[in-house]
């Protein structure tokens, strides 16, 4: 099993997911599952939350920071900028960034 080759049981969990929902794995099955909704492009990233992080956790991650730094920065051009939401976003890709460099150290 790998995150193309799909347990029964996983491949049924992967087909009740919706296209573009949010999914967290917390620790099952080596993030199998959310890697294989990544590769059929039923969600754009997974917080794959193990102890060693491999590279689909950082390849995506670094993407979605990618489009959250160019939807701030759209944001912030605005003639009335959500301030409230660009700070929330931030805290939140700051708590990202440190995972990833967690997982470097």
């Amino acid at each position: 099993m790998d995150e193309k080759h799909l347990s029964a049981r996983l491949a049924c969990v992967a087909s009740l997911v919706p296209a573009g929902a949010r999914v967290a794995d917390i620790g099952s099955d080596h993030a199998y599952l959310p890697a294989a909704l990544v590769l059929d492009g039923k969600i754009d990233f997974g917080p794959f939350l193990l102890e060693n992080k491999g590279p689909i956790f950082k390849k995506k991650w670094q993407e979605y920071l990618q489009r959250e730094a160019h939807v701030i920065d759209q944001m912030q051009k605005a003639q009335q900028p959500p301030v409230k939401k660009i700070n929330e976003i931030n805290e939140f890709l700051s708590q990202v960034k440190e995972a990833i460099a967690d997982d470097n150290r």
